[in-house]
């Protein structure tokens, strides 16, 4: 996982997901509610049959990085449709 837990107050709304690169914005699924008693590790995405096991899973939210022992990436251009990894943090 890149980024860390996930927190109920993070207002995560959703995921890209997708077996490749190419077509990894073409499917947005919802999340599902997280209880806001603990950090989840494991993010709950409404399920849809164009999904299969082992696609990958974009998601944008709030993380406290300071805490996490995950690999932080910093992603630009996603709004543009053109993402670029401008820094990446192996954790180890």
């Amino acid at each position: 996982m890149i980024g860390g837990g996930f927190y109920e107050r993070g207002n995560m709304t959703g995921a890209y997901v997708g077996s490749s690169p190419e077509r990894i914005f073409d499917t947005f699924l919802k999340g599902k509610p997280l209880n806001s008693e603990y950090i989840d590790y494991y993010g709950r995405l409404e399920r849809e049959s164009r999904v299969s096991i082992g696609d990958t899973a974009i998601y944008a939210f709030r993380t406290q990085v300071f805490v996490t022992r995950a690999n932080v990436a910093l992603v630009r251009g996603l709004h543009d449709g053109v993402p670029e990894i401008v820094h990446f943090e192996r954790r180890g």
